[in-house]
Parts: C-alpha cells; sequence; structure tokens
C-alpha cells in the first residue's frame, strides 16, 4: 500500500459514509506547499457504530458497539532535486470488540462445542451471543518514520526508519457461554 505523500499542489477530500447499526465513517485528506520544496498533509479518519448481536444472557443488544479514529500528518522536503525527506507523525485509538464476539461453534458432524453450559446459556445463532463477560479490545498507537530517499547517480537510496508505540488490550470469554468458565485477558505493550 502506497499512502499518498505531502504536495505543493494544495488539494483534498473529504469522505462521509452511514450503514446499518448506525455505522458511521468520516475520511478526511489536506495536503499544501509551505515554501518551495517543502509540504504538509494532515489525514484523519473517525468510524463509530452500533453493535448488531444481542446477548441473551442479559438482553444486550449492542454487543460490539466500537468507536475508532486516527490521525496522521507529514512534512516532505525536497532536497535540491537529488531526493527528498519525508517526515510523519500517526495516532491511532481503537476500542472494537467486534473480532471477539462470537456464537458457540457448531462442527457439521458432531454439533456443538458446548459441553459444560445448560440450555439458555449458550446460543449457536449467528446474531447472537451468550455472554458472562463483555469482550474487550482496545489499542493505541503512536508512530514516528522518515523516509529518505536520494537519487547518487549510480543508484536510488532509500532509508526508512521508524518508532512505533502500542498499547493493546483484550479481554475475551473463549468458553462463547454465558457460564463463568473461561475469560482471559491479554495485556500488550510494544515500543
Amino acid at each position: 500500500v502506497q499512502t499518498s505523500e505531502p504536495s505543493e499542489e494544495a488539494s483534498g477530500k473529504f469522505k462521509v459514509a452511514y450503514g446499518r447499526f448506525d455505522d458511521a465513517l468520516a475520511q478526511f485528506y489536506g495536503t499544501t506547499g509551505v515554501m518551495p520544496g517543502v509540504a504538509i498533509d494532515v489525514e484523519g479518519m473517525f468510524r463509530q457504530g452500533n453493535g448488531f448481536q444481542t446477548n441473551i444472557v442479559n438482553g444486550d443488544n449492542r454487543v460490539g458497539e466500537y468507536t475508532s479514529y486516527s490521525v496522521r500528518t507529514g512534512l516532505k522536503v525536497d532536497i535540491g532535486g537529488s531526493g527528498s525527506l519525508l517526515l510523519r507523525y500517526m495516532h491511532s485509538n481503537v476500542n472494537d470488540p467486534r473480532p471477539l464476539v462470537v456464537a458457540t461453534y457448531v462442527d457439521p458432524a458432531i454439533g456443538s462445542g458446548v459441553v459444560l453450559a445448560p440450555p439458555g446459556l449458550y446460543t449457536t445463532r449467528p446474531n447472537e451471543v451468550a455472554k458472562d463477560q463483555p469482550g474487550l479490545f482496545t489499542s493505541k498507537s503512536d508512530t514516528v518514520q522518515a523516509t529518505l530517499k536520494l537519487d547518487v547517480g549510480f543508484a536510488d537510496f532509500a532509508s526508512y526508519t521508524q518508532y512505533r508505540y502500542e498499547d493493546v488490550d483484550q479481554s475475551q470469554d473463549l468458553d462463547a457461554t454465558g457460564a463463568p468458565i473461561f475469560q482471559i485477558g491479554i495485556p500488550v505493550r510494544n515500543t
């Protein structure tokens, strides 16, 4: 994936979308020149929506509610016609448990995998879940990048440098039932 780089030619775009379960998305991108040979850009995204599954244990019909946003900005400096230096900063914040929200698995040959939960504490319907604890997935990340490109005559030189900090927390009900059997939490902090 090749993202747009800052350009001295001013331009921008904005996109808004709306879908089922109040899924709303807004994105923008803008770029402009600051002075000859120097350009900046800014990009942002915000998305939120209501969950579409119902927890049969407590009646919550917004299981999987989510919100996320990201911001990215860049500064590009042309180095005399022989190359360029691009500096970037990105921040993202995700609160989206949807990948962790699942109903009980049903195998075509052996049926439901549930053996410990009584009826009413599990479901196999795709729009329903049975949870004694809510699922959780949050991620916050900050990234700083530098890309140096040079034409040295006989070859093209490129250097990519990046620092990234990520703080992830997730908690999942692994037994996929409303019985308090197996809940796991996995916090991860990376630098």
